[in-house]
């Protein structure tokens, strides 16, 4: 982006909302492919859960970056400091304070007490992030983070479905709706070709080489079910074309990565699988015959 001319705060930002990982994506194709179990899906979950809370932190950095107009680096020390601090206090300190919580849950007269909390938490960090300067995303992640150990016992996930599915319609029309496909044009077009083929590459060679020695199919399954940028991507932009830190050209080529990561990953994961699943298949008929022997 500062080859072509961009500026410095636009660039630092296009460059971190390639950090995270939409581990979503890649757990919907591997749980299809009933392979969620495999080493290399473990290793694909762990690694996109540290890169998001890493895009987080960065995210707050640039953020307070931007909002200085340009580098200081003390306010940058600091603002570090609270973003690093932050997300310490959310990982080791978080999950104590909300099992500390947990048996008040049972003397609640409302049959939703959970869900109740657990969005009183969302809402609580995402201000209390706002407060200190950084995105209210960062604190609204943090408490996925947190309460993700009651998800199952507290029966979130169905709780949470139908807001869900309330809110997922007016969050990608506010990301469409700012969006102005004038711009892919000239200029604008290369520049989202390059970035989306550097966001392809640089997490296929970045994630996936480290792991080498095992082979190159190993290789290709991490550093592919890395690839998806996803909501998390669409999220960042928005975050920073509404604080002004990205004009409507750098927002539309961050919505045209985050767009081919999101739809290439798929299908290159399920060609990579390929075999993996038929063997998985062969193995699950093969079961299924012995219990009918048996039977």
């Amino acid at each position: 982006m500062r080859l072509r001319g961009g500026p410095p705060h636009e660039a630092i930002f296009v460059a971190a909302a390639m950090v995270a990982t939409s581990v979503g994506i890649t757990a919907r194709v591997l749980g299809d492919l009933h392979l969620l179990a495999a080493r290399f899906a473990r290793i694909i979950l762990g690694a996109a859960i540290f890169d998001d809370i890493l895009g987080m932190v960065l995210l707050a950095i640039v953020v307070g970056m931007a909002s200085q107009g340009g580098i200081k680096w003390v306010h940058l020390g600091v603002v570090s400091f609270e973003a690093i601090g932050f997300a310490l206090f959310m990982i080791y300190l978080g999950p104590r304070i909300v099992r500390r919580m947990r048996p008040g849950l049972q003397h609640m007269s409302s049959q939703n007490a959970p869900l109740v909390l657990s969005l009183a938490i969302c809402l609580l960090l995402s201000w209390a992030a706002s407060r200190i300067g950084m995105a209210a995303i960062i604190g609204a992640f943090f408490a996925g983070l947190v309460l993700a150990d009651y998800a199952p016992e507290w029966d979130l996930e169905p709780r949470v479905h139908a807001i869900t599915e309330f809110l997922a319609p007016f969050f990608f029309f506010t990301i469409g709706a700012r969006l102005n496909v004038r711009l892919f044009t000239g200029d604008v077009l290369l520049d989202a070709v390059i970035i989306s083929i550097l966001a392809l590459l640089s997490k296929g060679l970045g994630c996936g080489l480290p792991l080498w020695r095992e082979g190159w199919p190993t290789v290709l399954r991490v550093g592919i079910g890395m690839m998806p940028r996803g909501e998390v991507a669409l999220i960042v932009a928005l975050v920073g074309l509404q604080m002004k830190i990205v004009s409507a050209s750098g927002y539309a080529v961050v919505i045209f990565m985050a767009a081919c990561t999101t739809l290439l990953a798929p299908p290159l994961l399920r060609f990579v699988l390929r075999h993996d699943f038929q063997a998985e298949a062969a193995a699950l008929g093969r079961s299924r015959e012995h219990g009918d022997l048996v039977d």
